[in-house]
């Protein structure tokens, strides 16, 4: 594990990555990761405290029914990705970030519940950690973060929301790792000076799915890469070529003239100097 590497970005990468989760849970999970902080409620490499309304959340994740927004915590939970660590009536729960079944990260011990419940954690703004007997007053968000507070990821895939993300993903076909390159290629192709939100709505799904096309596409270096090692591994055709059968990408023919006019394997030695004569 990098020293130099967030817990934030491990957790975003093994969101995205798991097989298990479908693009709701993706995109519920995503939005904490969003508003995640230490206990004095700031953004630190260790940040691993998120908490959010009901009403954030709906509108981070794309999702309209509070039900289903319910049941998805319910279930990450139960599979390890989010665990409660403190529960107040009329406030926002307060979720621990957990990776399940990785030891090397921070959270065992907390999927082990053997966490020690953290104070209520203050809002960033808030001067309550430097004065320890000011008394904060009540409120029923417990200083949920701005939804637009920046990720500390620097990739620009990773600062895309769920929503916009599920869009990507729908409207090309993409995989996770297809969706994050497309974001990404977006970005460095284009001087964007508004919200990627906002950019993303004027781009049709066609022009999506060109970018999904003109990345599974290999580049001309690539096939020749590619075909290099081929070239070096395969036998010599029924001519004596070596890789003689096989088809060049660039002309669509064979390496061995013979091969790709159809003719049949000259016999021994027949047509070359010293060969016996025939019959």
């Amino acid at each position: 594990m990098s020293a130099h590497r967030w817990f934030l970005d491990r957790y975003r990468d093994a969101v995205w990555e798991s097989e298990d989760l479908t693009a709701d849970h993706k995109a519920v999970a995503e939005s904490y990761a969003r508003h995640a902080r230490d206990p004095h409620g700031n953004k630190t490499a260790t940040a691993d405290l998120s908490w959010l309304t009901y009403d954030r959340l709906q509108t981070a994740a794309g999702i309209r029914r509070r039900a289903k927004v319910t049941k998805i915590l319910a279930e990450l939970e139960q599979h390890g990705w989010l665990v409660a660590v403190q529960r107040v009536h009329r406030r926002p729960t307060i979720y621990r970030l957990t990776i399940p079944h990785n030891g090397s990260n921070d959270t065992t011990d907390a999927r082990q519940g053997t966490t020690v419940v953290p104070p209520p954690v203050p809002h960033r703004h808030h001067r309550s950690s430097h004065h320890p007997h000011h008394t904060p007053p009540r409120s029923t968000d417990v200083g949920t973060p701005p939804l637009e507070d920046p990720p500390s990821n620097t990739s620009p895939s990773s600062s895309a929301r769920p929503a916009d993300r599920r869009r990507i993903a729908d409207a090309a076909g993409a995989t996770d790792a297809e969706v994050n390159a497309i974001i990404d290629k977006i970005t460095r192709e284009n001087a964007i000076r508004r919200p990627f939100s906002v950019y993303l709505r004027a781009i049709p799904d066609t022009d999506l799915r060109a970018h999904l096309v003109a990345l599974r596409t290999p580049t001309p270096s690539q096939q020749s890469a590619a075909f290099e090692l081929l070239r070096h591994a395969a036998p010599d055709c029924i001519h004596g070529t070596p890789a003689g059968a096989l088809i060049r990408p660039t002309t669509n023919t064979a390496l061995c003239p013979l091969c790709q006019r159809g003719l049949p394997a000259i016999p021994g030695n027949q047509g070359r100097p010293g060969a016996p004569p025939a019959g």
